[in-house]
């Protein structure tokens, strides 16, 4: 934990003293992996440059939707947060806990914001629970230098022209309704992802036990969305995820994926072998 520690230091320390790359190269995510630990992990299983290990901060039991449970996080290896967000009356934006969305003990998003304004390498992925037509969202990432840094998550098909032009400076990623789309036909498929890409998403979400042979065969032949994992949480899990080569990764238990990244019983799993 310690040398992981003084390794995210240093890559901060560089990420800030090259910030000419982030504005002239669009890398929405890296990894805080060595050279050398990156290259034999994509060995094993091509993982797009752009991966991403993100932790849910919503799904810690004792400590949820907190700045302890952000910094927990963060210190277990995630390089994303996914946050659900809900306004409130006055479109102050604050962490959302369940149906009630807001209680007195809820977290202001700008708090979050300002906890890790010094850490240029997090990014943050947003699950809007709620919305509203007044650019709260938009003023706060703007005062943050954010918009290259947030995803919005979880947004209904249907709703995304809406939120493509609410919404057209950060990154949109629709999720899956596998019964609107038929994940064995190719066409259905294609259908279903052009016309996302179409209407502004960068990227579709859903659980893995969803995506079928069809459904990845139709992502990589468009090859321009993000295949976006949630609910990743057994080690189990985590593996068969990894095997799917996603683009982000959303899991409560950031530390284990992140051991798994690392370990070199991954690191020297057959590829041809992985479930």
């Amino acid at each position: 934990m310690f040398l992981r520690r003084i390794f995210v230091v240093l890559l901060c320390g560089l990420i800030a003293g090259g910030g000419v790359i982030y504005t002239t190269t669009f890398r929405f995510f890296d990894r805080p992996l060595t050279e050398s630990k990156q290259e034999k992990f994509q060995e094993q299983i091509r993982l797009p440059d752009n991966f991403t290990l993100a932790a849910s901060v919503n799904s810690i039991d004792t400590v949820k939707n907190t700045l302890q449970s952000a910094r927990k996080n963060v210190s277990d290896g995630a390089y994303a947060l996914e946050l659900n967000v809900a306004f409130a009356e006055d479109n102050t934006l604050y962490l959302a806990d369940g149906p009630e969305y807001i209680t007195p003990a809820s977290v202001k998003l700008e708090s979050v914001f300002n906890e890790f304004r010094d850490s240029p390498y997090l990014r943050y992925i947003l699950r809007l629970t709620n919305n509203t037509t007044e650019p709260a969202l938009v003023d706060l990432a703007v005062q943050y230098s954010l918009l290259g840094r947030i995803m919005l998550i979880g947004i209904q098909v249907d709703d995304l022209p809406a939120y493509s032009e609410q919404y057209c400076n950060f990154l949109l990623c629709a999720e899956l309704d596998t019964g609107s789309v038929k994940m064995s036909d190719p066409d259905s498929c294609n259908e279903l992802l052009r016309y996302c890409l179409d209407c502004g998403a960068v990227g579709i979400s859903c659980h893995q036990s969803e995506v079928t042979d069809t459904f990845r065969t139709a992502l990589m032949e468009i090859g321009q969305l993000r295949l976006v994992l949630e609910n990743v949480d057994s080690r189990y899990e985590m593996y068969q995820a990894l095997s799917l080569n996603p683009n982000i990764i959303i899991t409560s238990h950031p530390e284990n994926l992140y051991s798994i990244m690392l370990s070199q019983d991954y690191l020297n799993l057959n590829k041809a072998n992985v479930f």
